[in-house]
């Protein structure tokens, strides 16, 4: 047998060793988690990544539009990096004890978990198949925003973006910018639109959200400061725990949409109680037309009246206005609309700002709550 037809035995790779505890790695694994996608054909999304970072372990997570990073110290790991799948080793690690060791060894094919007398082997994919994070930006611009505030503004907002099947593509997202110097987040699907602005000083970004990004950014926000920046392509957010998101932008040019609220001069406005509308209209939407949940408000002296019909079933209901300056008018919605704009509206009372019942109303709360400023519009219907 010639040397050349002598078969030598493939060395197996040496793993990568990450060590913890249970406790340890299912928080650390958690926080990434809301990246993962159960939607795309690449498998590989539905993995997360561990890499050595100095003194550190890198944990990450993508769906390729949305990136998270995870810096975790304190946790052994060998110089290397492996996936797995996220899901199922979070499932693992919700069914193990909290302050017992874990050990994952990781190689291209496998991730083996040990923890006492429980074992696992997961399937894995080659490190350097994972995709790779975003660009750092370029010419950013950002700036600090307290927690607390940041996923208020995000949470009032993110009920008016546009659906998915939308055709304008730049309704999709929230909408992050500081014209005044204030950073303000707006979100609009043409039928009601969204304001809430804060007293954050802060550079203008003009950022245009992926909504799922700025839900996750608004679920992860805590009471320390987040660090957010952009681009024009790419937006991150930095907090204070190791965590980090990032994701692409919708790179569009966002509506004028203070030429219609400035366009409203009030010439009629009504206030009424935020509390009693919510009440009084919950009850009225159950008997209107399923289709169209048209709710019309009709002001009597100093009662606002609120019917909905449906075949030979209809529905009456009585508030009392707190104000009404100019020509009273009546003025119809729908009522699921009207309903999830007051919701998310501050304040005991509500002013509807009325030029004429078929144009677009302005509703702002009578005074502004924690230092947040809300404005809405909501698109009305023929009240006949």
């Amino acid at each position: 047998m010639t040397a050349s037809t002598i078969e030598r035995p493939t060395e197996t790779a040496r793993p990568n060793r990450l060590e913890c505890t249970v406790r340890e790695l299912a928080a650390a694994v958690k926080s990434v988690l809301p990246a993962l996608t159960g939607r795309s054909p690449l498998q590989i999304l539905s993995h997360i990544k561990f890499s050595y970072d100095g003194d550190a372990v890198l944990i990450e997570a993508t769906d390729l539009e949305c990136f998270v990073t995870r810096r975790v110290e304190g946790m052994a790991i060998t110089p290397g990096a492996f996936t797995v799948d996220g899901k199922m080793l979070a499932a693992i690690l919700d069914k193990l004890p909290g302050d017992r060791s874990i050990i994952l060894d990781g190689t291209a094919k496998t991730v083996k978990v040990a923890c006492g007398t429980s074992k696992q082997a997961l399937s894995a994919f080659p490190a350097d198949e994972f995709p790779a994070r975003l660009a750092p930006a370029v010419d950013e611009v950002g700036g600090t925003v307290p927690g607390p505030i940041l996923e208020r503004i995000i949470s009032d907002v993110v009920f008016a973006v546009a659906p998915d099947s939308a055709a304008n593509g730049r309704l999709k997202g929230v909408y992050l910018h500081a014209p005044n110097g204030k950073l303000r987040a707006v979100a609009t699907d043409t039928y009601k639109a969204m304001c809430s602005e804060t007293q954050v000083e802060f550079p203008d970004i003009k950022a245009i959200i992926p909504t799922r990004f700025a839900s996750i950014v608004a679920a992860m926000c805590g009471k320390s400061d987040v660090e957010l920046s952009g681009d024009g392509k790419t937006m991150t957010a930095v907090f204070d725990d190791g965590l980090t998101f990032s994701c692409k932008l919708i790179c569009e040019q966002y509506p004028n949409y203070e030429r219609i609220f400035d366009s409203v001069e009030g010439l009629t406005q009504i206030t009424l109680n935020r509390e009693e509308l919510l009440d009084t209209l919950s009850r009225a939407i159950l008997l209107a037309d399923q289709s169209l949940y048209k709710v019309v408000l009709r002001p009597d002296n100093l009662i606002m009246r609120l019917t909905s019909q449906y075949g030979a079933q209809s529905a009456e209901e009585e508030l009392l206005l707190q104000d009404v300056k100019g020509e009273p008018v009546a003025i119809a919605f729908n009522g699921r609309i009207l309903n999830s704009v007051l919701s998310k509206l501050a304040g005991r009372d509500v002013h509807f700002r009325i030029d004429s019942p078929l144009r677009a109303i302005v509703i702002i709360p009578s005074e502004a709550a924690d230092g947040v400023t809300q404005r809405s519009i909501c698109c009305p219907m023929e009240v006949a």
